[in-house]
């Protein structure tokens, strides 16, 4: 699994959010954490990756499971592998 966090590299990507005031100044450092929720909602999610991975992977696997056999990546060149590994033909 990899995890990209463009907000722990300081360049010009974050340039339209500072104008916004929505900077990130101060959330890079020198040796990036190697998570960082920044919502409620994403902390209680990070929580079980944590804590319980194996229990997260089950949900986030359904989770997938459930969104590919309702078509949800139907039109998504992009999921085409995604949608295969599930057995969807649609």
């Amino acid at each position: 699994m990899t995890t990209v966090h463009p907000s722990m590299v300081n360049s010009p990507i974050h340039d339209s959010t500072r104008t916004a005031g929505l900077s990130l100044d101060g959330v890079t450092t020198r040796r990036a954490p190697r998570d960082v929720a920044t919502t409620r909602r994403g902390r209680a999610e990070m929580a079980p990756a944590r804590h319980a991975p194996a229990l997260a992977d089950r949900v986030v696997r359904r989770t997938v499971a459930a969104r590919v056999a309702a078509g949800a990546f139907a039109e998504a060149p992009l999921a085409e592998g995604l949608r295969r590994r599930h057995g969807w033909e649609g």
